[in-house]
């Protein structure tokens, strides 16, 4: 299993001999000649009270559902840990998301436990309301879609 799939954030190191501190710290300077050394997987793991938190849920009746900015096999990962993502549940990322239509939304949205990789613009107000944008109309309608189909 990969890095993702543990819910590890990979991060690159590199190095190079410098003789001297440089003048200047910005990108340009920094980053060139340099050799990799390797990858290094680290760990968040969510909160202690998350699990909990999730658990209430369920014993309530609500479904918690997991939107976030991480890529799709790390936000399954954590959803896992936090009994979010059951089986037969599905992930979909934002590209996916912008692409599936309306009516394969509904067919689908009650098995769909995580949205990852959504950016800023999947969670706008709608048009007209402070902030303008259009991504929470889309939103919404995939709640009101939702929740018709919990009442039927």
């Amino acid at each position: 299993m990969g890095a993702l799939g543990q819910a590890l954030r990979v991060l690159a190191v590199a190095q190079r001999e410098e003789t001297a501190a440089p003048k200047q710290f910005d990108a340009q300077t920094l980053e060139h000649d340099l050799t990799f050394v390797g990858l290094i997987g680290m760990m968040d793991p969510p909160r202690p009270e998350a699990r909990t938190a999730v658990d209430r849920c369920a014993a309530a009746g609500i479904r918690p559902i997991m939107i976030t900015g991480d890529h799709k096999e790390t936000a399954v990962a954590i959803a896992r840990q936090l009994n979010i993502f059951r089986p037969g549940d599905k992930a979909i990322d934002g590209p996916g998301l912008d692409f599936l239509p309306q009516e394969a939304l509904e067919e689908e949205i009650e098995r769909v436990s995580v949205y990852a990789r959504v950016t800023p613009e999947h969670k706008l107000p709608p048009t007209g309301a402070p902030g303008g944008g259009g991504g929470a109309r889309r939103w919404a309608k995939r709640a009101r879609t939702w929740l018709r189909a919990r009442r039927t």
